[in-house]
C-alpha cells in the first residue's frame, strides 16, 4: 500500500457514491446535520426536472434526532415545494422544527397529498460550517432511486415507511470499504458517522470491522450503536491508534511515503445484527461515513466510502420494538 501524502493537513472533500454513481433520485439520505453550539449545516436539495408541465414537486424533509436520551431517533418534519429547476438551501438550525440539534436527514418526493412518489430528479449536498460560516466539510447524500415508475406511489406495502428493499427504493450498501484512514492520536482524529438502517428506533446495530495496516496485516473488531452516532475512530477500536499500528504490528516502516511518522491503513464494515429486546435482524443495513480531522476543527474532510453489494432489509425509521413487519 503506497501513499504519497506530503501534507497531512490537506484533507480531501468527498461524497458518497452508489454502486451506479451519484444519480438523481427520489430519496436523499444525508448522513449528518449539526446545529449544536457553534455549528450549523447548510443543506441543499435541487430539482433537476425543468419540465414546465410536470417538473414541480413537493419534498418531505425528515429530521431524525441523534441526541442521546428520550429524543434519540424521534423525527420532525416539514414539506417544501420545488418548482422546475429549483434549488433550496437551508440552515438546519432555522429549518429543523424539532427540539434536537444533531442527527441525520432524509428527504423524499411526495405528491399534493404528501404521499411518497417516484421522482428521480432530486440531488443535494450538506455543508458543515462553524459559527463564522467557515467550511468544515461537505458530504453528498446517499441517493436512492425509486423502483415504481415515475409519478407512482412508492409506499408499496402501505406502512408509511420508506423501505430500502428493492420494491420501494433501491437497497442500502451491504458492505462499506474505506480506502484510507490515518493512525489516531491527539493531533489526528477521525470520526465515523453511523446510521442504523434496519429495525429502527428500538434497535441496536452491531457492526463487524476488518482493518488492514500498511503491510496487509488484518485485524478485527466490533462496535455497537443505536440509531445514529458520530464516534471517534479510536473509541471504536484501539487497532486504529497510531501507536498500535507503529509498535504493535509488523508495519511497512517506509510508509506513508514522505511522512513515515504517521501510520495508515484501510478498513471494511459489515452489518452483524440489529436487535431490540424482542427481535433480531441478521446482517442489517447501515450507512457509515468517515470524517477526518487534522487537529483543527477547521481542517476537516469527509472521506468517501465505497459500497459493495446491496442490502434489502433497510427501512426509515420504524418506531416499533419489532421493527418493520411488512
Amino acid at each position: 500500500m503506497k501513499i504519497s501524502l506530503p501534507l497531512l493537513s490537506s484533507l480531501f472533500l468527498g461524497g458518497l457514491a452508489t454502486a451506479d454513481g451519484l444519480n438523481p433520485a427520489s430519496l436523499l439520505l444525508f448522513p449528518e446535520f449539526d446545529h449544536s453550539s457553534g455549528q450549523n449545516t447548510l443543506l441543499t436539495v435541487t430539482n433537476t426536472n425543468r419540465d414546465a408541465g410536470t417538473g414541480t414537486i413537493r419534498v418531505h424533509f425528515k429530521y431524525v434526532s441523534g441526541v442521546p436520551g428520550s429524543t434519540l431517533c424521534t423525527e420532525a418534519d416539514r414539506v417544501e415545494v420545488l418548482t422546475p429547476g429549483d434549488t433550496l438551501t437551508v440552515l438546519t438550525g432555522a429549518h429543523n422544527p424539532g427540539p434536537f440539534s444533531r442527527g441525520f436527514v432524509y428527504v423524499y418526493a411526495v405528491n399534493a397529498a404528501t404521499q411518497a412518489i417516484a421522482f428521480d430528479y432530486l440531488v443535494g449536498d450538506a455543508l458543515q460550517i462553524n459559527s463564522s460560516m467557515a467550511l468544515q466539510h461537505s458530504v453528498s447524500p446517499l441517493n436512492l432511486r425509486a423502483i415504481p415508475a415515475q409519478g407512482l406511489a412508492t409506499d408499496v406495502d402501505g406502512d408509511g415507511l420508506r423501505d430500502l428493499n428493492g420494491l420501494e427504493y433501491e437497497g442500502a450498501p451491504a458492505r462499506i470499504l474505506v480506502p484510507r484512514f490515518m493512525g489516531q492520536d491527539a493531533n489526528y482524529r477521525s470520526d465515523l458517522v453511523l446510521i442504523g438502517l434496519s429495525g429502527g428506533s428500538q434497535f441496536t446495530t452491531m457492526l463487524d470491522f476488518l482493518m488492514f495496516n500498511d503491510n496487509e496485516e488484518v485485524f478485527s473488531g466490533q462496535y455497537a450503536f443505536r440509531c445514529w452516532q458520530r464516534a471517534p475512530l479510536s473509541s471504536i477500536s484501539a487497532m486504529f491508534d497510531n501507536s498500535f499500528l507503529r509498535d504493535g504490528t509488523n508495519h511497512a516502516a517506509a510508509e506513508i511515503i514522505g511522512a513515515t511518522a504517521r501510520e495508515s491503513g484501510w478498513f471494511t464494515i459489515n452489518g452483524n445484527s440489529a436487535s431490540s429486546t424482542l427481535a433480531t435482524i441478521p446482517d442489517p443495513a447501515f450507512l457509515a461515513v468517515l470524517v477526518e480531522n487534522a487537529g483543527n476543527e477547521n481542517q476537516q474532510g469527509a472521506e468517501m466510502p465505497f459500497f459493495q453489494g446491496t442490502q434489502l432489509n433497510g427501512d426509515l425509521v420504524p418506531q416499533s420494538i419489532f421493527g418493520d413487519q411488512n
